[in-house]
């Protein structure tokens, strides 16, 4: 989906580095032109993710960097935002509730999994993801265009 290019005034200022004009919106506090965009340096870059994508994942979630979901996690939270993930994380996990929090029950499960069926979850979380973009499709058909390179990015993630 194109959104990602365009800043909160309308424009189009693309992306840089993987990081959308909306996320570098909120990290320099003000609407990005082209020029910001063009400009991102990878220190930005690196900052942007650490605390927008990994730190979720690690402290939030209590997903270890070296857990075989780890780069599948973050990379859904870059691509869905962390409060779709959450949700899609908990439907993967199955057997507790979905609510859209990373509490101790999340967390408690997620360590299971991790555990127990590390290689399953991974795959759950696959699936989870194909359902999740198959309703923004069936919601939002102007997005079809983009179901196959979704598809392609959750897929690449089994195990």
């Amino acid at each position: 989906d194109k959104r990602g290019n365009y800043n909160s005034k309308g424009e189009l200022v693309g992306t840089n580095l993987g990081i959308s004009a909306p996320v570098y919106e909120k990290y320099i506090g003000r609407v990005p032109s082209i020029y910001d965009m063009k400009n991102i340096t990878e220190e930005i870059a690196r900052k942007i993710y650490r605390r927008d994508y990994i730190t979720p994942v690690t402290k939030n979630l209590g997903i270890p960097v070296d857990s075989p979901v780890f780069e599948q996690v973050v990379d859904m939270v870059v691509n869905h935002g962390y409060g779709n993930t959450v949700p899609i994380v908990q439907r993967a996990l199955g057997g507790i509730t979905v609510d859209g929090m990373s509490g101790k029950e999340t967390r408690a499960a997620i360590s299971k999994a991790l555990k127990n069926d590390p290689v399953g979850f991974n795959n759950r979380l696959v699936n989870k993801r194909v359902d999740f973009y198959k309703a923004i499709v069936k919601s939002t058909p102007d997005q079809q265009d983009f179901i196959g390179g979704w598809l392609d990015r959750a897929t690449s993630f089994i195990k």
